[in-house]
């Protein structure tokens, strides 16, 4: 493989993963959002 496809396996790479990391933390923080509210009533 040319160097520039690694570049460009590596960015796909990056935003897949950035891709998950953001979306696992918005379920999570979501859930302790509502846990959170949950018990304060």
């Amino acid at each position: 493989m040319t160097p520039l496809s690694w570049l460009y396996m590596g960015f796909i790479w990056l935003a897949i993963v950035a891709l998950n990391a953001y979306c696992f933390y918005r379920i999570f923080a979501k859930k302790d959002s509502a846990e959170k509210q949950r018990t304060q009533q």
